[in-house]
């Protein structure tokens, strides 16, 4: 048995865990191989043989749940409806859940339908098409799930906007959603 004085590393090697200022540790050295000695004095050839390990027990390579999620059709369909155009949030006000209104500034109108005759830089207050039942407000409908998202819309924000009928200053939207 020899008498060895740990520095301040860490060392992991299955039978001693060490951490900290110099201690005074007894190990028996002689029952390390010379060749395992030298690998256990470099912490970075131990750290990268653990990386290796980490690497190896991934099962693949870039594997996101993001990136296995199917593409929503209707989503990219309804982004490039030629009916649509673009604006930016510049104000939100908030009634009781999904019921919103928001003000917007186009910066480029639609190419065909009822939104190609407003010009960029018009300022529009938009109120999303909520459907109705006897009840209240019907969250099965997947319009009103859709438009429900504009509640959470923030200043600043981008978004894609089919124009509906004009009720005075108020615009109703077919449908709008954040790009």
């Amino acid at each position: 048995m020899r008498y060895v004085q740990m520095t301040p590393w860490l060392f992991f090697t299955g039978l001693l865990a060490c951490s900290g200022g110099s201690v005074m540790a007894q190990v028996e050295l002689e029952a390390v191989p010379q060749n395992d000695l030298a690998a256990q004095s470099d912490p970075l050839a131990e750290l990268a043989s653990l990386g290796d390990m980490l690497f190896d027990d991934a099962p693949d390579a870039g594997g996101s749940i993001r990136a296995k999620k199917k593409a929503d059709v209707t989503r990219t369909t309804r982004l490039k409806d030629p009916r649509n155009l673009s604006a930016k949030v510049e104000a939100v006000k908030r009634g009781s859940f999904p019921q919103v209104a928001i003000r917007v500034k186009v910066t480029r109108s639609a190419s065909e339908g009822t939104g190609k005759d407003i010009a960029k830089n018009t300022v529009l207050v938009i109120i999303p098409t909520l459907e109705h039942t006897p009840t209240g407000i019907d969250m099965t409908s997947p319009d009103t799930l859709t438009n429900a998202g504009a509640y959470y819309l923030n200043r600043g924000d981008k978004v894609k906007i089919r124009l509906g009928p004009q009720k005075g200053r108020l615009w109703q939207a077919a449908y709008i959603e954040r790009k």
